[in-house]
């Protein structure tokens, strides 16, 4: 019967051409279940296959359940095994495959592949040997190809792992090294750390449960990164990249890599991540549960924020922290260790408690429904040249809690003797006055560094009293005021008044009028003081801050008058978002950087336009009133109101407060300078601003002067003297009245400047009673006018010396189209366009310099030429401004625009007026432009070119006019006028 299945079987296999060499008696036999394959050699080149049956099922296939090879395997064709391949003797593979597909559990002896498959749904496939393989390793969905002990080697080619791939090895290569590893590739060691070699992975798990898996060299992670809770993953010096999708967990992370991006950034982090390096490291950002850098120096990557869901050892090294944010933002209570903040979030809920004293240079930020809690710590609010720590809005359902611990608030103070409107941003005491003992509560404890005058930059003189009240006794003047509403004078806050610097508290938002010597390591003469920080230390108030006639700082009940408040938060707020009842728009600060002790700017809101003067683009307050900065309100209107918000704390930090500038409306501002050997001081200014929703006539929008000691220069308008006088565009004959106040030095400047004016077909003229001149102003460029004060010529002081008057200017016949004025080495020339020379005798050629009026330089007679030219062989230095005057036979005259050349600055600019456009007409003011073609285009809102017109632009200044088509409509455009090397670009609005 046995001899009957082998030639049985010999005859199938010759009749499917199968290539089987049988030498030395050697047989291939079938027993049902297996086929032995005895000593000897079998060669095969097509693909070897078994049904697991004693019938072939097709030509040239043979299934296999089980190899049992004592002699020599070769083959370049699929060998699909169901059970067990036991070898005995040679595996030669060739280029064959060998494909593990049985429906259950597999071992797998040592051997050498090529190609490599497993497969059969929720199998294990285990390696009873070190296996090699040379070629394409594959493993299907669910399938487990366990390493046990034993390497993984061999050339390895393409691995297309769907599976999981294990390992327990602990050699320093359990798999080859530099593969992509696709599917899940885990190290489990139950006994000891493991190396774990290089390579890009899809998804690593490290589930070792002792010792410590150690990377060889750098990894890739693609997918999901496990680190299975008592496993510890150690990068060593090696970084960790990949995108990283996924990361479970509550394992160890530990990097020592000193490269910016040691492991990946922005990720979640589920367990411990301890950056252990000795070396700096940066500390990428990304949410971790558990942090430690317990090394060397650290920077904390700016480029997002660092949440804490856990703890945070910080180590003890020196941190990096500029621009970056830390945020505790876990579910359950946390501690906050002993640190130094740039930015400090609490989130998550629960409660956050200081676990040591914290420093911050920039924001503390309490979310919804989470508990700050100080303890017995405190937090500092530093603050510099460049920064102030601040508190941001604190939300309802938030809270702070103290036991002892509290907030130190700091305010910077450049080393300059000047006043400031200062007030404290926390109560160190909730009590009126103090008692022996409780010292260090008051303002002598804070503001005066509790009488040491050792320390450096730090407090300040107080003086006004007895040394027993807490004064500083270097001079018997008060340095110190309060305000007093009703009699609108500053009261000196002296022993002489009753006060005292000992036993009085700070209260947050009491305002002070104070002249700050420099620190106290100066004398109160020191004429060049030291920088100083003023700090006070208590609670801070939360909440929405309410103030009218009977809070505890009352507002005036009196039209007109003022009152003396301080910003209540240690934050910064925004004037124009402050609710207002019966009080003006307006709120008044004080400016040390004007004149010799400082003055009053004025900072104006309505609506979202804020307006500030003096206006000179360099001095101190805006929109956003400091943290410690105090300032006035004035009252419009019976029972005033006003309330101050969380809402209304804002981040805009203001270095130079103890003015940037205004809206794009149009506006004049006018300064008052004196100038001396020492440099230019601001003494004072004023702004007119321009705009059809303003009223010539006093209201909200203008804003009153608040008289000061010494130079004052204020509008006047009807009775009132304004610091801002906000009013409709100019017409022709506007006249603006300067007021100047208090002129004793022999000589001073007024610095006029315009922005975004050059649209108006007005011309601006400076007029001085005194001298009996009319200098035409600049609406482009800043104009300076030295002016003289004769002590014994008393219109040369008077109040109402100078004025503004505005007059129409331009061509209004359009017989002149445009002009063009353009530097030619040390000249000028001067051309313009004529459409028509009707009833025209002669041009005049008129030119003003240096804010002069405009003088005749030259004439051509009319002679029928569509173009006219003019040579200045002499301009003077700086700016030149042209115009034409078109005299007619009738001897009436018309002037054409002005066209500027600067001489020296040469400041290339292109402007396009008026703005918005009106008629359908826009012009193009070129100034100190060069020669070439330009495409004039207009832009809609999507970017879609509407409209081209080619410019040939002679060079240096011209005025060229566009006309807008009807097939434009009204709205908001962009302009852009271009070349091959430059572009200018400009929005407008078409009415």
């Amino acid at each position: 019967m046995n001899r009957f299945k082998h030639i049985s079987f010999f005859l199938l296999l010759t009749l499917f051409s199968l290539q089987v060499c049988i030498c030395n008696a050697q047989y291939i036999s079938l027993n049902g279940a297996y086929v032995s394959i005895g000593s000897g050699t079998v060669v095969r080149t097509d693909t070897l296959a078994n049904n697991n049956t004693s019938t072939v099922a097709n030509a040239g296939t043979i299934t296999l359940y089980t190899i049992n090879n004592a002699g020599t395997v070769q083959g370049n064709g699929l060998y699909n095994i169901a059970q067990a391949f036991t070898n005995s003797g040679t595996f030669s593979s060739g280029t064959s495959t060998v494909h593990y597909n049985g429906s259950g559990a597999q071992s797998i002896p040592a051997l050498t592949f090529y190609n490599f498959t497993a497969s059969g749904s929720g199998t294990i496939k285990t390696a009873t040997g070190t296996l090699a393989v040379n070629g394409t390793i594959t493993t299907n969905s669910n399938v487990v190809l366990n390493m046990s002990t034993h390497d993984l080697g061999g050339t390895l080619g393409t691995i297309t792992n769907n599976g999981t791939i294990k390992t327990q090895s602990i050699s320093a290569t359990p798999f080859s090294t530099g593969k992509t590893w696709t599917g899940a590739v885990e190290y489990n060691n139950s006994t000891g750390g493991q190396t774990v070699v290089a390579g890009t992975y899809t998804d690593l798990i490290n589930s070792n449960t002792s010792g410590t898996n150690i990377a060889a060299a750098a990894l890739t992670v693609n997918g999901g990164l496990t680190l299975n809770a008592s496993s510890t993953f150690d990068m060593a010096t090696y970084a960790l990249s990949g995108s990283l999708t996924s990361i479970s967990g509550t394992g160890v992370l530990k990097t020592q890599n000193t490269s910016a991006t040691p492991i990946p950034a922005g990720k979640t982090w589920t367990g411990l991540v301890n950056y252990n390096s000795s070396s700096a490291q940066t500390i990428v950002y990304g949410n971790y549960s558990d942090l430690t850098a317990s090394g060397g120096n650290r920077t904390i990557d700016s480029n997002g924020t660092l949440g804490i869901a856990g703890t945070f050892t910080p180590g003890g090294g020196t941190y990096t922290v500029t621009a970056t944010t830390v945020n505790f933002n876990g579910s359950s209570a946390q501690t906050i260790p002993a640190f130094n903040f740039e930015n400090l979030t609490v989130s998550g809920g629960n409660t956050k408690s200081c676990g040591g004293n914290l420093n911050l240079r920039n924001t503390l930020l309490l979310a919804a429904n989470t508990t700050l809690s100080l303890g017995s710590n405190n937090i500092r609010l530093q603050s510099d040249s460049t920064y102030t720590g601040r508190i941001a809005t604190v939300p309802s359902t938030a809270s702070i809690t103290y036991s002892t611990g509290r907030f130190i608030t700091e305010r910077y103070v450049k080393g300059r003797r000047k006043y400031r409107l200062i007030t404290s941003p926390v109560t160190t005491s909730p009590n009126a006055t103090l008692s022996g003992g409780e010292e260090s509560l008051s303002i002598w404890g804070n503001w005066q560094n509790q009488g040491n005058t050792t320390t450096p930059n730090v407090g300040t003189f107080i003086t006004g009293g007895s040394s027993g009240d807490g004064f500083d006794t270097q001079t018997p003047n008060a340095s110190l005021f309060t305000y007093d509403s009703p009699g609108r004078i500053f009261t000196g806050f002296t022993t002489a008044n009753g006060k005292n610097t000992k036993y009085t508290p700070l209260k947050a938002g009491v305002p002070y009028y104070m002249f700050v010597f420099g620190d106290r390591t100066n004398s109160t003469i020191t004429s060049n003081p030291n920088k100083t920080v003023l700090s006070a230390t208590g609670k801070v108030l939360t909440g929405d801050q309410t103030y009218n006639t009977s809070s505890s700082i009352p507002l005036s009940n009196t039209v007109g008058g003022y009152t003396m408040i301080g910003n209540p938060f240690a934050s910064p707020i925004d004037w124009a978002s402050v609710s207002r009842t019966n009080l003006s728009n307006t709120y008044w600060g004080w400016d040390p950087n004007l004149s010799s002790t400082g003055g009053y700017v004025t900072v104006s809101t309505t609506g979202t336009v804020t307006l500030i003067s003096p206006f000179s683009g360099s001095v101190g307050l805006d929109q956003y009133i400091q943290s410690g900065q105090g300032f006035f309100v004035k009252t419009t209107a019976a029972s005033p109101v006003l309330t101050i918000h969380e809402a209304d704390k804002v981040a805009n930090f203001n270095p130079i407060a103890f003015r940037t500038g205004a809206n794009n409306l149009p506006l004049l501002a006018m300064n008052l300078f004196y100038d001396d050997v020492t440099g230019s001081t601001l003494m004072d200014g004023t702004l007119a601003a321009f705009d059809p929703s303003f009223s010539n006539q006093v209201g909200n929008e203008d804003a009153s002067k608040i008289i000061k000691t010494g130079e004052g220069l204020g509008l006047q308008l009807q009775s009132e003297l304004l610091s801002i006088n906000a009013r409709k565009m100019p017409v022709n004959g506007d006249t603006l009245f300067l007021n100047t106040a208090s002129l004793t030095k022999p000589q001073y400047r007024l610095q006029i400047f315009a922005k975004q004016m050059d649209s108006s077909a007005l011309e601006a003229y400076l007029e001085d009673t005194y001298l009996n001149t009319s200098r035409l102003l600049s609406l482009v460029d800043t104009n300076n006018v030295t002016f003289s004060i004769n002590s014994s010529a008393p219109s040369s002081f008077k109040v109402n010396r100078f004025r503004i008057v505005f007059r129409q200017s331009g061509d209004l016949s359009g017989i002149i189209t445009s002009i063009r004025a353009v530097k030619e080495n040390a000249a000028v020339k001067v051309s313009w366009d004529v459409s028509s020379e009707q009833e025209v005798r002669k041009y005049e050629l008129q030119r003003a310099d240096s804010g002069n009026g405009f003088t005749a330089i030259g004439e051509v007679l009319a002679s029928g030429m569509p173009t006219y030219q003019w040579l200045d062989n002499n301009p003077a230095s700086g700016i030149n401004q042209y115009r034409v005057r078109v005299v007619k036979t009738d001897g009436s005259a018309f002037f054409s625009r002005v066209v500027t050349v600067d001489m020296v600055k040469e400041k290339p600019a292109v402007k396009i007026f008026p703005n918005p456009v009106q008629n359908r007409q826009l012009h193009i003011q070129l100034m100190n432009i060069e020669k070439g073609i330009y495409s004039a285009r207009l832009f809609n809102a999507k970017g879609q070119l509407i409209m081209e017109q080619k410019i040939d632009h002679s060079g240096g200044s011209a005025n060229l006019p566009v006309t807008i088509g009807k097939q434009v409509a009204p709205g908001m455009y962009f302009f852009q006028l271009v070349n091959s090397k430059t572009k200018y670009n400009q929005t407008i609005i078409i009415e």
